[in-house]
Formats: structure tokens, C-alpha cells, sequence
């Protein structure tokens, strides 16, 4: 996998074949664990990094597009307590509105809608931030970013309770 620039626009060469580079983000270690594409030739799992990335193929009008993410990064359930896990949404905000929805259900906090809204803000603007909950660059071409949640710290009641008043020492 190479991510790289033709006139101003990204794309990622997959085993030879070239994609137009929709979205990607990286685990923080420069290694992609997402990335969306479109081109003519299809994707294959066969053209991903190992087996445990995960296909989706779709359709966008006339153009065909595929989602593959690294299913390690994208595992939601509560059960993950040493894992980072990503959000990605269809804008900043979006991703971290998802994450913050995980934590205040996972944690059976009471914030409301509104609330959660109005924090998702404040870290998609980057006025607050925290360490178990950060932003990740798109490297593809939306130049939206991700969430990315660090439950590998100890998330628990008390640090999601903090996280969810702001973050400053979640």
C-alpha cells in the first residue's frame, strides 16, 4: 500500500493497481487500518494487507467504490478495554459525536442529545481535548477527520464521566 499525490489529488496503489484515494486514516503509527477507494478495477481482499481487514463494495451512482479497514480498530463492543477503537463519520463533528455516544452508552451515562452535540463540537473544533479521545488526519481526499478512542488506559466509569465533562484529565 502507497498513498500518494498526482495534481494536487491522493490515491493509494494496491498491488499494482491504482485507486482514487476517497478517505484513509492511520492507527498513529503511519500504518493505514481504513481506507475507501474508487476505480475501475475492483478490489479484492486478496489485495489487502493480511486477513484481518474486512471488504465492502458499494456504489455511487455510476462509480463503484470500496471500504476496507482493518476489523481490529472497528470492534465497538465493550469488551475492548486494551483497544484503540476509530469513529468516522461523515464529518469531524460526526466522528466524535459517534465516539462520545459510545462512551455515554457504554458507561450508562445520562447526557442527552443536545449535550453530546455541543461537546462534539468543542473536540471536532479542538477547543477541548483529551488523550483518550483524539483526531485523525485524513489522508485520502475528504479531509475529514476520525476519532480515535484509547480505551488501552483504563477507560472506566470515572475517567468516562470526565472525558464526558470535557476531557481535560480523561
Amino acid at each position: 500500500m502507497q498513498v500518494y499525490e498526482h495534481r494536487g489529488r491522493k490515491y493509494i496503489s494496491l498491488n499494482g493497481k491504482d485507486y482514487f484515494l476517497i478517505r484513509a486514516y492511520e492507527n498513529g503509527r503511519n500504518n493505514l487500518v481504513f481506507f475507501q477507494v474508487s476505480g475501475r478495477t475492483a478490489l479484492n481482499k486478496e489485495d489487502l494487507p493480511n486477513s484481518s481487514w474486512r471488504l465492502l463494495k458499494s456504489r455511487a451512482g455510476p462509480h463503484k467504490a470500496w471500504t476496507a479497514f482493518n476489523r481490529s480498530y472497528f470492534k465497538y463492543g465493550r469488551d475492548q478495554e486494551d483497544r484503540k477503537i476509530i469513529f468516522i463519520g461523515a464529518t469531524a463533528w460526526g466522528s466524535c459525536r459517534l465516539a462520545l455516544k459510545w462512551v455515554n452508552d457504554a458507561f450508562n451515562q445520562k447526557l442527552g442529545p443536545e449535550e453530546l452535540s455541543r461537546l462534539a463540537v468543542r473536540f471536532s473544533r479542538e477547543e477541548i481535548s483529551s488523550f483518550r479521545l483524539t483526531l485523525l488526519e485524513d489522508q485520502g481526499n475528504t479531509g475529514e477527520k476520525a476519532a480515535l478512542l484509547d480505551l488501552s488506559c483504563g477507560l472506566d466509569e470515572q475517567a468516562a464521566q470526565k472525558l464526558l465533562k470535557g476531557g481535560q484529565d480523561a
